[in-house]
């Protein structure tokens, strides 16, 4: 699957000040912009509607996103360290090149989502319902899903091979029609955790812990699960 970008040109409104996104953001949504080589440090999401934007080469480090509505986001060669995202409902977000680490997702519904090539070491999806979204080669070490939902999820990597999520923690998590063909949950946590018809050939599960965990229907292999933890 590959991720289908916007390009600015799509755009007439383009916004390279952070004034001027704060006066389009004064009645409360934004549609059909893009936020170009800027700085964002007095701006906040929060509350906020978003519908077909476009977020290029801009620094928004710790951004308040909390219970944002979004609709058709695409980030690029953004910094988006320690965002928040707490409690939003984000229909269709496509990341590229984007440094996000320890961004929040907690209690978030991500539908539709494409993650591409990101750093999103540490990042915080405890608690959060993901369908139909995407994660390719990107860096996800020591990230969680704790109490997460996930729905036809992908995870994969075919730069490198194998998708990057060791230190991962999926404890608790229901994971349905999901794969993990190939990659590295080298030390994760799916403890207590509910695995159906999930693909996880190929993966390296070395003192992966599943002990509590419930796996039907789902595809792995004696050398994998040899290597795991299990009750």
């Amino acid at each position: 699957m590959s991720l289908e970008t916007k390009a600015l040109s799509d755009f007439q409104n383009v916004i390279s000040c952070e004034m001027d996104l704060q006066d389009a953001l004064a009645g409360g949504s934004l549609d059909g912009y893009a936020i170009r080589d800027t700085n964002l440090s007095r701006t906040s999401f929060e509350n906020r509607m978003l519908k077909n934007v476009l977020i290029h080469r801009t620094s928004m480090p710790s951004l308040r996103m909390d219970s944002m509505d979004a609709n058709a986001i695409q980030c690029t060669a953004c910094n988006l360290r320690g965002c928040s995202m707490r409690d939003a409902n984000i229909d269709g977000w496509n990341m590229l090149n984007c440094h996000a680490i320890e961004c929040r997702f907690e209690d978030t519904l991500l539908q539709n989502g494409n993650f591409f090539e990101s750093d999103l070491v540490n990042c915080n999806f405890n608690r959060s319902k993901i369908v139909k979204t995407q994660f390719q080669s990107n860096n996800m070490y020591g990230a969680s899903f704790e109490n997460a939902f996930l729905a036809q999820v992908q995870f994969s990597d075919p730069k490198m091979g194998n998708a990057e999520l060791s230190r991962t923690n999926f404890s608790r998590a229901m994971i349905i029609d999901s794969s993990f063909k190939g990659a590295n949950l080298q030390t994760s946590n799916f403890t207590d955790a509910i695995l159906i018809r999930v693909n996880l050939i190929g993966t390296c599960l070395a003192r992966a812990d599943f002990r509590g965990a419930v796996l039907i229907d789902c595809d792995i292999t004696a050398d994998s699960r040899n290597d795991a933890i299990f009750d």
